[in-house]
């Protein structure tokens, strides 16, 4: 099931998703989407909001996929987040 495979959840016999994403996971994978879409300042960091240990590791395969730099930042569960950057183009 492709829902297993990108969000880590699986689907009930109704249908309905057991452990469905947070909202704060949906919206970082958006600003990640929209960063790696920007064409200017090549310098800049996305500080992404915290979520959970398992959607944090999501988060970091979802920026690979879009060819940006990502690392986790902070301490404690509610402080750790990811931190986007662009990868340094190779001349």
């Amino acid at each position: 099931d492709d829902c297993v495979r990108t969000t880590g959840t699986r689907r009930k016999g109704n249908g309905t998703l057991e452990n469905p994403p947070s909202d704060t996971f949906i919206r970082n994978l958006i600003s990640a989407r929209e960063f790696a879409a920007q064409k200017d300042d090549a310098d800049a960091a996305l500080h992404l909001q915290p979520v959970s240990d398992f959607e944090r590791h999501l988060v970091h395969g979802f920026a690979e996929s879009l060819d940006l730099a990502h690392e986790s930042q902070g301490v404690g569960d509610d402080k750790r987040h990811v931190v986007l950057t662009k990868k340094k183009q190779k001349k």
